[in-house]
C-alpha cells in the first residue's frame, strides 16, 4: 500500500514483535517462525564480552567499517568484532560505558563515541560506511 509508512509498530507484545515489515508476518526462507509468533532456530551471530560484574553486555549502538567488522557500543568500551563473529578488540572508554558511536571526519576513519555526557573521538586505520553511501562489499572473510 503506497500510502503507508515502511514500517509501523503494532504491539509491544512478543508476537508483533516476530513481525516483519508493515506488520506482515514473518516466515519467509531466511525467518521461520513458530505458531506463537516467535522466531525458530535463533543463533548467535557475535559473542561480546560481559563484565564479571554483569549479565549481559549491554550492546547499544552498532557501526560497521568496510572491512566488514562491526562496531559495538559496550559497558566494556566498543567491541570490534571480525566477520565470523569474534571480537578482536575492545577500546576502552575513560569515564564508563558507551551509548552510541559512528564514524566521521573527512575520511569517515575517526570514531566518535559518546559516553556519559561527553563525546570522545579516536582516529582508526580503517573507514566506516554510512547509510547513505553506495553499499560496499567488503572482502571475503578470513579465519
Amino acid at each position: 500500500m503506497p500510502d503507508e509508512p515502511a514500517i509501523r509498530v503494532l504491539s509491544r507484545s512478543k508476537k508483533a514483535a516476530a513481525r516483519g515489515v508493515g506488520g506482515a508476518p514473518r516466515g519467509g526462507p531466511g525467518e521461520p517462525s513458530r505458531p506463537d509468533g516467535s522466531l525458530a532456530y535463533k543463533q548467535k551471530f557475535f559473542h561480546l564480552h560481559v563484565p564479571d560484574t554483569a549479565d549481559e553486555s549491554g550492546a547499544d549502538g552498532m557501526r560497521v567499517d568496510r572491512q566488514g567488522r562491526l562496531y559495538v557500543a559496550t559497558r566494556m568500551g566498543i567491541q570490534v568484532c571480525d566477520q565470523p563473529g569474534r571480537v578482536n578488540a575492545i577500546i576502552p572508554t575513560p569515564n564508563g560505558r558507551i551509548a552510541n558511536l559512528c564514524f566521521g571526519g573527512p575520511n569517515f576513519d575517526i570514531i566518535y563515541a559518546t559516553c556519559g555526557d561527553r563525546v570522545y573521538r579516536r582516529k582508526v586505520k580503517t573507514q566506516g560506511v554510512n547509510a547513505y553511501q553506495s553499499p560496499t562489499k567488503p572482502p571475503r572473510p578470513s579465519l
